[in-house]
């Protein structure tokens, strides 16, 4: 991840917990910068040892950061899924899969 991430101004305008969301959503992306949006999967790879952050709390920092044009989140066939868009900005993959 490129450390001037954190100087894009999209990103300092969200609050703490949905920048750390993002870097977790980052790292755990696939080659296009997708995943599966289910907080309770988001929870478990992120927040696994954080008792306090519920589903909620999640789908609210995913909230956050679609409103500030980091993450559109959408639905296919029930299933619910987050793109970053600038995931190649902040992201170089070495080993594309």
């Amino acid at each position: 991840m490129k450390p001037d991430m954190q100087r894009d101004r999209a990103v300092a305008a969200c609050s703490i917990p949905a920048r750390h969301l993002l870097t977790g959503l980052i790292t755990q992306s696939d080659d296009d910068g997708r995943q599966d949006a289910d907080p309770r999967l988001i929870r478990a790879d992120w927040y696994p040892f954080d008792d306090h952050v519920s589903n909620e709390m999640v789908l609210g920092w995913l909230d956050e950061l679609e409103r500030a044009g980091l993450a559109i989140c959408y639905e296919i066939d029930g299933a619910s899924y987050v793109f970053l868009p600038g995931f190649t900005k902040n992201q170089v993959i070495n080993k594309p899969k």
